[in-house]
This record gives C-alpha cells, sequence and structure tokens, in this order.
C-alpha cells in the first residue's frame, strides 16, 4: 500500500451567476462555491477553511467540522 499523496489543493470565493429576476427558473441567480482552482505552493488551513476558500451554502458546507474535502484522485475516470 503506497502512502496517501495530495496532487492538488484548490480554493475560491463563491461566485454568482445567472440574473436576478430572470423569468426561466435555469437562468435565475444563483451562487456557489463548486468552482475551484488550483493553489501553487503552500495554503494556510485555518479552522474553518484553506486560505482564499469560501463556500456559497454554510448551513451544510464549510465551517469547524467541514474545513476540508479529500477527494480520490481514482475516482476522478469514473
Amino acid at each position: 500500500m503506497t502512502s496517501p499523496t495530495i496532487l492538488s489543493i484548490q480554493v475560491s470565493p463563491p461566485r454568482s451567476f445567472g440574473t436576478e429576476g430572470a423569468s426561466d427558473p435555469m437562468d435565475r441567480h444563483w451562487t456557489t462555491g463548486f468552482y475551484k482552482e488550483p493553489v501553487v505552493g503552500p495554503v494556510h488551513l485555518g479552522r474553518s477553511n484553506l486560505e482564499g476558500d469560501g463556500q456559497a451554502d454554510l448551513v451544510n458546507h464549510g465551517g469547524f467540522e467541514k474545513a476540508v474535502l479529500a477527494y480520490s484522485a481514482n475516482h476522478y475516470p469514473a
């Protein structure tokens, strides 16, 4: 068994998309923290998040017990 290796650390503040008050639900305003980008070099891990990172839905994401998501690179091809 090999030791775990960090391949990438990714962060982003929440981003907003869509148009406020759009009649089509698919075009309405929404905010997400999903679109992360790789960090080059060390990044500070605080009690509630990685430096430069943010979450749009603070009820279900982020905070003291949800500051970091680790995802296996083996799952990406699927």
